[in-house]
């Protein structure tokens, strides 16, 4: 993973508090990086379940997802 979980912490303690504008927008860089490597796991997990619904006849009238 390009960034750890410390780091991504850290990323969000400095866009909460820095006035420093070019550390606030590396900062931001790396959350927006770090919500980027979840879109696969996201689309792996609807390509599933959707289909399961409907192999169970299960009405789908609206899916959504959101990164945190």
């Amino acid at each position: 993973m390009k960034y750890g979980r410390h780091q991504i912490d850290k990323a969000g303690e400095i866009i909460l508090s820095s006035k420093n504008q070019s550390e606030v927008s590396i900062a931001i860089e790396k959350v927006n990086d770090w919500r980027t490597l979840h879109l696969p796991a996201l689309d792996a997990l609807q390509n599933t379940v959707i289909p399961l619904l409907r192999k169970n006849k299960v009405s789908i009238d609206f899916t959504s997802r959101r990164l945190k």
